[in-house]
């Protein structure tokens, strides 16, 4: 459902919009999930409501051949390193959570009109970008997403500083990691965290 739509439900039932307008149904089988789609597209048929035909799917993710998108993570199992033959499911940033950071990192260092800025600005306003994406990311296995974004932040603040002094091309030599950290440009790669169960108090 979007998001006005189900704000719209909720208010004419009197109760609280929820936090998330998705769900995913967990099932063993093919069947009992097609038969939980139906059902649950049933409910919703009753309260004049209809599931959205694009993220609405069944998928397999037994194997690991198949993934789904949820909450803009992508979750899907990957067989373990340390045990081969069993399968644990990650997740990681979806193809189009990646899209939209790069759009909006692509966003602050391209325009010619903000050349004259200077470039701590511009790393200002990409380290607050960074960091509240990369804080709703960082719980799963986002390491190689993660380093994927912090090379494209190179990539573009490289072009970025080489149009500034005037020249098409950077020079590959000097702009590295050692360049950007100085400029104190934050890094995603080591932010990945885990959490774990709080212990609970004994009496």
């Amino acid at each position: 459902m979007s998001c006005e739509v189900h704000a719209r439900f909720c208010e004419s039932r009197g109760v609280r919009l929820p936090s998330a307008t998705h769900l995913v149904v967990l099932c063993r089988t093919r069947s009992d999930a097609e038969e939980a789609l139906r059902r649950i597209g049933l409910i919703l048929g009753r309260l004049k409501l209809t599931l959205h035909p694009d993220k609405t799917r069944v998928v397999c993710v037994r194997d690991g051949r198949e993934g789904f998108d949820f909450l803009g993570f992508h979750c899907r199992k990957v067989e373990s390193w340390r045990k081969r033959g069993r399968l644990y499911l990650q997740r990681w940033p979806s193809r189009r959570a990646m899209q939209r950071v790069r759009d909006r990192i692509k966003a602050i260092t391209a325009p010619r009109h903000r050349l004259p800025e200077p470039v701590s600005g511009i790393v200002n306003e990409l380290n607050q970008l960074l960091r509240g994406w990369g804080a709703y990311f960082r719980v799963g296995n986002s390491t190689r997403k993660f380093q994927q974004v912090d090379d494209y932040v190179r990539e573009r603040l490289a072009l970025f500083v080489s149009k500034k002094a005037g020249r098409r091309e950077p020079h590959r030599e000097r702009y590295n990691r050692t360049y950007f950290k100085g400029l104190g440009v934050y890094e995603l790669v080591g932010t990945v965290a885990w959490y774990t169960a709080t212990p609970r108090a004994t009496r």
